[in-house]
C-alpha cells in the first residue's frame, strides 16, 4: 500500500496533511526559520511542483501559488487548533482537580 502519491498530493486535505507533517519534523532542525515560513515555503514548493509535472501554463502556475497560501494557512490553523485543543483539555483537568 502506497501511502504518499502524488494523486494524495493533489488532493487539498492530502497536501494540507504532508506539509503539516513536515512543518513539524523540519521546525525541530531549523531553529531560526519561522514554522509558518516553513509551512508556506513547503506548500508552494509543493504545489508550483505538482502543477509543473503536468506541464502546466502560466495561469496554472498563479493558481498554485494561490492554493499553496490556502494549504499553509489551513495547514497553521490545523496545527495551532490541536494545540489549543490539548492545552483546553489540561486547563479542564486542573479545574476539576482543583475543585475537590
Amino acid at each position: 500500500m502506497e501511502n504518499l502519491t502524488i494523486e494524495l498530493l493533489a488532493t487539498f486535505g492530502g497536501c494540507t496533511a504532508a506539509v503539516t507533517t513536515l512543518t513539524q519534523i523540519l521546525k525541530r532542525y531549523v531553529k531560526v526559520v519561522d514554522p509558518k515560513v516553513i509551512s508556506l515555503v513547503l506548500a508552494l514548493v509543493i504545489q508550483i511542483t505538482l502543477v509543473a509535472l503536468q506541464g502546466a501554463t502560466w495561469d496554472m502556475y498563479a493558481l498554485a501559488a494561490f492554493n499553496g497560501v490556502l494549504v499553509s494557512g489551513s495547514s497553521i490553523g490545523l496545527y495551532e487548533g490541536v494545540v489549543s485543543l490539548g492545552q483546553s483539555k489540561d486547563d479542564s483537568k486542573q479545574n476539576m482537580e482543583g475543585e475537590k
